[in-house]
């Protein structure tokens, strides 16, 4: 019994320090494989077919995705602020794919007309460690799309995360 014992301890310890044979090039600190896989817009389309827009004057562009989940990223720096945008397809509610778990002090949903279409909308924001975190997320009802912005500043107060999300949201219906 302390032999099996021994083996399970021992197979497990090389599971988790060495991978699984090679299967993942990229690994956290810890062993465990990287699930993120960067790539460029044209990997976004042709991998997901989801594709985000650039924002005017936006820098150090990083595109990211989560094949298994369908989820694709953008993260950038405007202005000094790093922003996060994300797109998944989805059903007809709502989902959080911000990635971000916090106590929202400020939580506005709607339905409105944006990037020329109707969405549903959540806008939350939350204060953290003396910055304010901000999300926008928002569902194209007719493809399907969740989508998501989030940014932290010391202060958001007169900012507009919307204007930012419409630069970056690619609308993939035509006008209604």
């Amino acid at each position: 019994m302390k032999k099996n014992m021994l083996f399970i301890l021992v197979s497990l310890f090389a599971v988790l320090t060495f991978g699984t044979a090679g299967a993942f090039q990229e690994t956290s600190v810890i062993g465990m494989p990287n699930p993120w896989t960067e790539t460029d817009p044209d990997g976004l389309m042709q991998t997901l077919g989801l594709q985000f827009d650039v924002p005017e004057g936006a820098e150090n562009i990083v595109y990211r995705m989560l094949t298994e989940e369908k989820l694709a990223e953008m993260q950038f720096t405007l202005n000094d602020m790093p922003f996060t945008a994300r797109i998944k397809p989805a059903g007809v509610e709502l989902e959080d794919i911000s990635g971000l778990n916090y106590d929202w002090a400020y939580v506005e949903q709607a339905k409105r007309e944006f990037a020329r279409h109707w969405y549903r909308e959540e806008h939350r924001k939350a204060l953290d460690d003396g910055k304010t975190v901000e999300v926008f997320l928002w569902l194209d009802i007719v493809p399907g799309l969740t989508c998501s912005l989030s940014t932290e500043a010391a202060d958001l107060n007169d900012f507009d995360i919307i204007a930012v999300a419409e630069q970056v949201y690619h609308p993939v219906q035509g006008n209604n």
